[in-house]
């Protein structure tokens, strides 16, 4: 009789341990100094937080994070009526802004595909092993969006291996040759997952070129060094399993194993240290917290996109059923029930985390369970930020204190309507240049 562990320990690292372990690239060479932000970062696990290192010429602006500092606060909100349909025609004497329950003036107003207003838009894209079978059609449903980008809009890409594959740039040539690139690259991989399944495929070339599964810290950096309190409107579509939580701070490397009992056998020993010997070096200096807070002082727009099963906000019957259906359509038969829920309780921390980082923002979260729904979902998201409206002011509160303020937006004589957006966003503090 199979043990329930050794069970699950063919699930697991299909959709946690392949990703870090499985890597058939050569290094590509990187945009200069992106990511460099995060290595200055330190976790402190006395305080259990996370500090900044000091640095020399301690006063100057750090050129790897932008400080450029405005005080026109915007907000993006998507305006619903009672049946869920958006809501145009609105003016800017429509809308009353509050900020800490004190009443704003608004001094920017502009409509969500108004040609005139510079978007900044940045894709985050999972091209680890785990996500090939959705990297051709969201890359080519990417080259969509591309087509669709205003004359001022801008745009980057960022790959999960915390690299700046393009940065902002308005040439729609150049962008979807980078999706292109992207997409060929790592097609030799692909051709290898699909050879499991079909003996009869050719041969797959022995490299090709996938991400390390540090989605959540590609998402760091970018919120750290490529967008600035100077971007009137700010965009990201980030797309990922999310499974870089394990390791980010405080680390939990054997968050669904049994602890080591006194008589532990040697084979239980043995994949407790291959689970340390895997994970361990890929353990972040930084929280999932520490994510969502430089996400929110950013002050973007996030879309979270996740392929793969959903289980995030289903019922526990409807969890277990997919569970089963995916552990058979990897060829794993039908594990334990133990198992099926160590399985079911992963997903759920990634879909999870990945949520909140859209929700905080005032974004949503897509679940790409097919490929074919790529298109669909990215046209879903351009529809939402073409559909609302942009909201300027100049806060009251002048401190400088980093303190983090609440903003509530309505319609005047309206309140059957729904408005979906940010509502907090963080002062500067009193370091901040």
């Amino acid at each position: 009789m199979i043990h329930h562990r050794r069970v699950f320990a063919f699930i697991l690292p299909l959709v946690m341990l392949a990703a870090y372990a499985v890597d058939f690239s050569q290094d590509k060479p990187k945009l200069k100094d992106f990511g460099s932000s995060l290595k200055k970062l330190k976790w402190d696990p006395t305080k259990k937080a996370t500090t900044e290192i000091s640095t020399e010429n301690k006063g100057k602006v750090d050129d790897d994070v932008i400080r450029v500092e405005t005080r026109l606060v915007v907000a993006d909100v998507l305006v619903v009526d009672g049946q869920g349909h958006p809501v145009g025609g609105l003016t800017q004497n429509d809308f009353v802004v509050t900020e800490d329950n004190q009443p704003q003036s608004i001094t920017h107003f502009s409509l969500g595909d108004d040609k005139t207003t510079e978007r900044s838009i940045v894709l985050i894209i999972d091209h680890s092993w785990s996500q090939l079978p959705y990297l051709r059609t969201s890359t080519q449903a990417s080259e969509t969006l591309v087509d669709q980008l205003g004359p001022k809009d801008r745009m980057a890409i960022v790959t999960d291996d915390v690299s700046l594959l393009l940065n902002f740039t308005s040439d729609k040539p150049k962008l979807k040759k980078a999706l292109q690139d992207l997409r060929a690259t790592t097609m030799p991989a692909r051709t290898g997952m699909l050879q499991q399944e079909n003996q009869s495929l050719p041969q797959p070339q022995p490299r090709a070129s996938l991400g390390h599964s540090d989605q959540f810290s590609a998402l760091l950096a970018t919120v750290r060094e490529l967008i600035g309190p100077e971007d009137l409107r700010s965009i990201i579509i980030f797309q990922s399993d999310g499974d870089e939580i394990n390791v980010l701070q405080p680390p939990n490397l054997h968050r669904y194993d049994k602890p080591l009992s006194a008589n532990a056998s040697d084979k239980e020993k043995k994949s407790w240290q291959q689970v340390e010997r895997v994970l361990g070096p890929r353990v972040k200096q930084y929280s999932i917290e520490d994510v969502y807070a430089a996400v929110q002082k950013a002050r973007a727009t996030v879309y979270t996109v996740i392929p793969g099963p959903r289980f995030f906000g289903l019922s526990q019957s409807e969890q277990l059923e997919r569970a089963r259906r995916d552990s058979a359509a990897h060829g794993l038969g039908t594990p334990p029930r133990e198992a099926l829920d160590q399985f079911i309780a992963f997903r759920l921390d990634c879909q999870s985390a990945m949520a909140r980082a859209a929700t905080i923002t005032g974004g949503w979260t897509a679940f790409l369970e097919d490929p074919k729904q790529a298109e669909t979902i990215y046209s879903r998201i351009l529809a939402d930020v073409n559909s609302r409206y942009v909201i300027g002011y100049y806060p009251i509160n002048k401190a400088r204190d980093g303190a983090r303020r609440t903003v509530a937006v309505q319609v005047r004589d309206h309140p059957d309507y729904t408005i979906t957006g940010r509502k907090a966003y963080y002062a500067p503090g009193p370091d901040q240049f």
